[in-house]
């Protein structure tokens, strides 16, 4: 009787943890996902307007309300600052993709404390 009290307990608590583990990274994907697009957001609200090119384009393999996002290498041109190559992630509509291809030049939204985060401009 006791080992099926045992075996009653262990087949109550491992759905229980794996339903815990499987929440617990669902929601720190959503977290991810969410803090890049509020940045984002961020940026292009506040951040230095430039012009850059496409040197790169890359499909991530995420998808959001069926929008791809896309990896960039971009050359970016600041006003006052020299040029500079960049790496970004970027959700993009799937209405604007033909804007985003290798050798366009985008408009682009510059963070001036950190030049490295970019945000693409694409209103």
């Amino acid at each position: 009787m006791d080992q099926f009290n045992t075996l009653i307990a262990v087949s109550t608590i491992v759905p229980i943890v794996i339903t815990i583990v499987v929440v617990v990274l669902v929601l720190g994907v959503f977290r991810r996902v969410f803090k890049g697009i509020s940045q984002n957001n961020v940026l292009l609200t506040s951040g230095e307007p430039a012009q850059a090119t496409v040197l790169k384009l890359w499909d991530t393999g995420v998808m959001l309300n069926n929008n791809p996002q896309v990896g960039l290498l971009l050359e970016v041109r600041p006003q006052n600052r020299p040029t500079y190559q960049v790496q970004i992630q970027s959700f993009i509509s799937l209405l604007k993709v033909s804007q985003v291809q290798t050798g366009a030049v985008v408009a682009v939204k510059v963070d001036p404390t950190d030049p490295t985060k970019v945000a693409l401009d694409l209103a």
